[in-house]
């Protein structure tokens, strides 16, 4: 357990308000319209928001701590790790961060307002993955995410509303793996395991991880700015504050 503690409390990235219940029903009741914001249930370039949350996952695991862009107070690591038609842009681990970062035209941005995830280690002390160490991983993180608090998104000073209806989990039956490498942000690599070797580097899970993302289709060409906010209760002190100033430079001629 002591092991599942300290893993859980450094993979907690970004912030939630209200339950799941909840949530679903505002999802229902009121359903999000946010013009440009891809809704929460759509299909985009091909994954859905909770699939998206996976690769965002597998990107921001797989970079080395030193130049990870969850640990860019500047934005002058924005583009490590990218490709494809979505960019992904990082919270923080914890605190603010104010960053300036060029984004080629044409992509798609996704990132979390609040987010956290479970990656099953047993070399570390977690029970081998099974459906109930499934259930048990999934009720976890979702109790974490219910304890957030703060929630706020401005997209060139316009408000999102109803941030709790972009929450979502990895889908059933999609729980994948991620890279784990040497230096890695959680500074895994390198404890005790449980039969007395050393961490290492390599692929790890399976992973499941539940948050509240949102989808922005391309940008214009120009400048932008992206603000967010979130808290998160059960892990104390644990908060963000991130500012994107963005410029979305044309095609090369």
């Amino acid at each position: 357990m002591k092991h599942q503690m300290i893993k859980t409390a450094k993979v907690c990235l970004a912030v939630g308000v209200v339950g799941l219940t909840g949530i679903l029903y505002l999802a229902q009741a009121r359903p999000p319209a946010n013009p440009g914001v891809i809704p929460p249930q759509a299909n985009s370039h091909g994954a859905s928001y909770g699939e998206w949350a996976g690769q965002w996952w597998q990107w921001a695991w797989a970079i080395p701590a030193a130049v990870n862009p969850m640990n860019d107070p500047t934005g002058q690591y924005a583009a490590t790790g990218q490709s494809g038609a979505v960019w992904f842009l990082a919270g923080t681990a914890n605190g603010d961060a104010e960053r300036t970062v060029t984004v080629p035209t044409g992509k798609a941005l996704f990132f979390p307002i609040v987010n956290t995830v479970w990656v099953n280690l047993p070399d570390l002390g977690d029970n081998p993955w099974s459906p109930e160490q499934e259930v048990f991983a999934r009720e976890y993180i979702g109790a974490i995410i219910d304890t957030a608090y703060d929630l706020s998104c401005a997209i060139d000073g316009r408000s999102v509303e109803n941030l709790a209806a972009y929450r979502c989990q990895t889908p059933p039956g999609g729980a994948y793996m991620v890279q784990i490498p040497e230096g890695d942000i959680w500074g895994l690599v390198g404890l005790p395991t449980v039969d007395g070797g050393i961490f290492q580097p390599g692929i790890y899970g399976p992973v499941v991880d539940d948050g509240i993302y949102l989808m922005l289709p391309p940008l214009p060409v120009g400048n932008h700015t992206i603000h967010f906010t979130g808290g998160l209760e059960a892990f104390g002190g644990f908060h963000l504050d991130v500012t994107y100033h963005l410029t979305v430079r044309p095609q090369s001629k």
